[in-house]
């Protein structure tokens, strides 16, 4: 009987284990899909709900739809990977998960009309510079055929669910002093720490 308590544990506890992390695949992969299709309404239903007391979801919706339905730029996002699901952490009150995934962006900017191939050739360094100096010289390529940029990225989310078992919300973890004070306003200092 003893036996069968510790194997009925064990069972239980591996099973729990991956079906939280099932449940986050499945949520992270409807996340990135809507984002693809560039459906903006429905993908912002998937970021931890703090993050519109400091940037109203409908600024953030206007933002993003500004950003990614512009005529000037063509966006795609390819081969999204999830890479590492770490172990699930309760900090008060909240059950938390480190996820990173590793994708591939396509950027195409347009010129103008009358654009010279001086013009473009020069426009298209000046981009690739500046990608390079965000991304790192070595994830950022041009493709001369496709006329896209393709940038390879490793990310990483901070996940949220407030039962540990569905309902898993994101928030993407970005360099820089200003979006960092932001994550220190949603997160707590222990998730904040997390690996």
């Amino acid at each position: 009987m003893r036996c069968f308590c510790l194997v009925f544990f064990f069972v239980s506890s591996f099973s729990f284990s991956q079906d939280y992390k099932s449940e986050i695949e499945k949520d992270f992969t409807d996340y990135m899909q809507l984002t693809c299709k560039k459906d903006f309404k429905k993908s912002v239903e998937y970021l931890i709900p703090d993050y519109f007391e400091l940037i109203p979801k409908k600024d953030v919706i206007q933002l993003l739809e500004s950003s990614f339905n512009s005529s000037k730029m063509d966006f795609q996002l390819d081969k999204v990977e999830i890479t590492y699901i770490s172990d699930v952490e309760k900090v008060k009150n909240q059950f938390y998960v480190i996820l990173k995934y590793s994708s591939q962006i396509n950027l195409k900017f347009f010129g103008e009309e009358d654009e010279t191939t001086e013009d473009e050739t020069t426009r298209i360094e000046y981009i690739k510079d500046a990608l390079k100096d965000d991304f790192g010289s070595e994830n950022v390529n041009y493709n001369d055929e496709s006329g896209y940029f393709e940038i390879s990225t490793k990310n990483k989310l901070f996940v949220r669910s407030s039962n540990g078992k569905v309902g898993w919300k994101f928030l993407e973890y970005r360099e820089g002093d200003e979006y960092e004070e932001v994550l220190k306003r949603i997160l707590p200092q222990k998730v904040l720490e997390m690996n």
